[in-house]
Formats: C-alpha cells, structure tokens, sequence
C-alpha cells in the first residue's frame, strides 16, 4: 500500500467531508425534493458513481463502494421519473417535447458509442447498460402519457415493475439493471402522492430513520459476504432491492428536514447525465497509465471536462432549432 493507494482513499473521504460540509437543515418540509438539493444531489451522485467504477487495490473497497453505487444508480432512476412526472402532471404540453430529448440524447449517445469503438474494446462499459434503460424510460413515459390518459404514471409504474422482475429471469446484454430500474417506479409514484408522502415522511422522521439506517447497513454488511461479482444469485437481487429502498426511503425522509446546497455540485449535476455516459470510456482509456490516486484524480477530472463540452453541444444552435420545431409542432396542434 503507497502514497497513491492512501491517496485514493483519503481522496474518496474528503469528497464525503465535502458533501456534509454542503447540508443545511430546515426549519419545515419546504425543501422536501427541491430542485436545488435535487441538482446537487446528483451532481454529487456523478462523482460517486465515477469513484466506483475506478479500480482501486482493495478488493473490499471497491465492494464496500459497490454496495452504495446501485443504490444512487436507484435514485437517479427515481430522479428521471420523478422529474418527468412532476412536469407533465404540471403541464400536458410538456410531453409532446420528450420525443426532442430522446432525439438529442440517441445524438450524443451515438456519438459516445463511436468514440468507445475507436477508443476502447468494451463499447457497452461503465454504466452504457442504464443509459439504455433511461431511453427506455423516455420512450415507455411518452408513450403512457399520451395514450395512457389520466393512468400514465400508474402505466410507467406496472411497466417498470415487470421490466426489473422480467430482466432478473431473462437477463440480455443490451439492457439490465433489474434492480436499480424499481427507482423509475418509486419515483412516478411519489410524485402522484408527494402531498400525503411529506406528511407522513415528516411526521415519522425519527421512527424511519431508526428503520432505514441500521436496516440497509445490516442488508449491506450481508451483500458484502455473498457478493459474486461473476454471477447474481436470487439473494443479491432481493438484497439489492431492499438496500434500494431503504436508500430511496431514508433520502426521501431526510429531504424533509435537510437540504443540499453546493455550487459546484449544483453544477455537475446539470452534468450529471453526461458523467454517467462518459466515465466508463476515460476509466478504460487512463487505467493504462495511472492506478488508485492518480487515475482517481485523472478520471474525475477528464470526464468532468469531456462532460462539459458534451454539455455544451447539446445546446448548440443547431439542437436550438430542433427543439423549436417540435416546440412549434406542441404549439399547433
């Protein structure tokens, strides 16, 4: 163990300082799931989910990161539905403008594939698998919303819990993520009831949060002792859903008296989605050349930038006057 194996590791505690240092508590359930802690939640979230798809020497550590990983792929899942189904339920016009957003990312997706080709071996690496179940979700939401009437989101839910049992019997090696994918479903449904869930999250703060926090470090403590990275077995599965919801439920629970706010966090997470897709090609790439501290401090700082110009792009003028015709098309019909 050298300076960059501690390195990686006093690196990963300093990013946990960091997100502690950015809480701030409230005086009521006002901040219950607003966007600014949202945004910087995910932001963070990026970061984590980089740090652990980025090999480091211990073999625990990186199952230690692992046992948390799935569980904030699980609330970016939750995020998405959420998220989309907050806006549609605000305003029905807004659907007719997903068909641009799935348009612009199938662009940049295709584009991450080509460069993966040329770059890597493993086109389909670091998180590629998700992105393909967050098309999905944009495809299967649109499709509820605008054939499904007032049932859209109850339509997204059941598809949602079929997608993650059907994925565990008959898994393929285009799409996945059986477990991680129940957050499309908690997400669609906490937003159809988010009323009575804050009040019930905000009246039983301390008795859930006496549930959830020793409930997913005892289901962690067991994952870690069956872990097998080689094969899921039935029991890793269930596990995973369970560590899931006591990640979703405790998150939503404190969100009630606890905020985030970062700037730089707030940021990365208007990133965020370009991070997931991007990571897995700069960690193929630099872990040639670099191990444990410095291929952290490479990766992160790479993807960030690689990110930021994918960012950029999607803005672009030409993506400006796609997304005025389908705005065009909203208003007309």
């Amino acid at each position: 163990m050298n300076f960059s194996f501690w390195g990686a590791i006093i690196l990963q505690g300093l990013i946990v300082v960091w997100l502690l240092k950015s809480l701030h508590i409230c005086k009521d359930a006002s901040c219950f799931l607003n966007n600014e802690c949202v945004r910087a939640l995910k932001g963070y979230f990026s970061i984590i989910i980089l740090l652990f798809h980025v090999p480091v020497s211990s073999v625990w550590l990186n199952c230690l990161w692992g046992a948390s990983a799935f569980s904030i792929v699980t609330l970016f899942s939750f995020f998405s539905a959420y998220g989309l189904t907050v806006r549609s339920n605000a305003d029905r016009s807004y659907i007719k403008g997903i068909p641009f957003r799935i348009l612009r990312l199938v662009i940049l997706y295709g584009i991450v594939l080509f460069m993966k080709f040329v770059l890597t071996e493993n086109m389909f690496s670091g998180g590629i698998l998700w992105f393909n179940c967050l098309l999905l979700s944009y495809i299967v939401f649109f499709l509820a919303y605008s054939f499904g009437g007032g049932y859209g989101a109850y339509i997204v839910a059941v598809f949602w819990v079929l997608y993650a049992v059907l994925m565990r019997i008959y898994p393929n090696e285009y799409f996945g993520w059986p477990a991680q994918s129940w957050g499309f479903v908690y997400g669609s449904l906490a937003a159809v009831f988010r009323k009575p869930l804050q009040n019930f999250l905000a009246q039983n703060i301390r008795r859930l949060c006496g549930i959830c926090i020793p409930g997913s470090f005892i289901c962690g403590i067991v994952y870690l002792q069956i872990h097998t990275p080689e094969q899921e077995s039935v029991e890793m599965y269930l596990l995973r859903v369970l560590i899931s919801i006591f990640a979703v439920l405790l998150f939503l629970t404190l969100s009630t008296r606890v905020s985030l706010k970062n700037k730089v966090m707030s940021y990365l997470g208007k990133l965020s989605l370009y991070i997931f897709l991007l990571h897995g090609m700069i960690i193929d790439i630099f872990r040639q050349y670099f191990s444990d501290f410095w291929l952290n401090i490479v990766c992160i700082f790479a993807t960030v930038f690689l990110a930021w110009n994918f960012y950029l792009m999607s803005h672009l003028r030409v993506m400006e006057k796609l997304k005025g015709v389908f705005k065009r098309k909203r208003c007309n019909s």
